[in-house]
């Protein structure tokens, strides 16, 4: 879907009328007519204004996403960092899976890696 019927979309599911959306975003109903028909395209801080009123994110009102709510700066951070702790340690993650998915106990892997810290401080 274009920016335009998603910004149609989002604002008959509000309730909310061409002439009320230019009000509060101090535009006219004319502009927001354009937006619509993709006739033109707004500024960025346009864009971001009008995520803020419906409160989707910028991804999803640009057509790039379905996930409609915005990610807070927190959350975005933490996905961040766990994605890198995954990509840095993706042998490891790999090694978890196969322990798992072949009914291994952890203890008995814990007594193996003991064994082996053994061997080589001999």
């Amino acid at each position: 879907m274009s920016f335009g019927e998603i910004l149609k979309q989002l604002r008959k599911e509000n309730n909310v009328k061409q002439k009320d959306l230019a009000k509060h975003l101090n535009f006219t109903r004319e502009a927001i007519s354009n937006y619509e028909t993709n006739r033109k395209e707004p500024e960025f801080d346009t864009i971001k204004r009008i995520a803020e009123f419906f409160n989707v994110s910028i991804d999803f009102l640009l057509g790039h996403t379905d996930i409609r709510t915005p990610v807070d700066k927190k959350e975005e951070d933490s996905a961040l960092m766990l994605n890198k702790l995954i990509e840095d340690n993706q042998k490891e993650f790999s090694l978890i899976r196969k322990i798992k998915e072949n009914g291994i106990e952890l203890d008995e892997i814990e007594k193996y890696v003991d064994f082996l810290i053994s061997k080589k401080d001999k």
